[in-house]
């Protein structure tokens, strides 16, 4: 299921850039923003993404932090933007939708590290 959520991610954010890129004036580029800025956003946060994508658990406990905080930190902005109408909607959702992504897997449970078969690492 979680591999699902990733690939879906993905695959919507790979849609935004290439329609941003191939067609400027469609009508879902309405609910979705133009600048350069958010391209560039979104091309990191397709690798992040990916890099969850290929990385299997257990994490590290400072790569575990380092996604809470890029999740935290994430939300934090999304909400604020959106909330001051700084963002556009499918941006606010996308990135929200990610940083829900980045907080379950900062938060994996020692339950399913005793499921997966392997030692869980404590030390940072």
């Amino acid at each position: 299921m979680r591999h699902l959520l990733v690939i879906g991610t993905i695959t919507l954010l790979g849609c935004m850039i290439a329609g941003q890129q191939l067609t400027s004036d469609s009508l879902l580029s309405v609910f979705w923003s133009s600048a350069i800025e958010y391209q560039v956003t979104r091309v990191v946060l397709v690798s992040l993404l990916l890099g969850l994508l290929f990385t299997t658990p257990p994490r590290s406990m400072r790569f575990r932090m380092a996604l809470g905080l890029v999740a935290g930190a994430l939300f934090c902005g999304s909400a604020a933007m959106l909330l001051g109408y700084q963002m556009r909607i499918l941006d606010a959702v996308m990135f929200i939708q990610i940083a829900i992504i980045f907080a379950i897997e900062a938060l994996e449970s020692p339950a399913h590290l005793r499921l997966s078969g392997k030692k869980e690492q404590v030390a940072l």
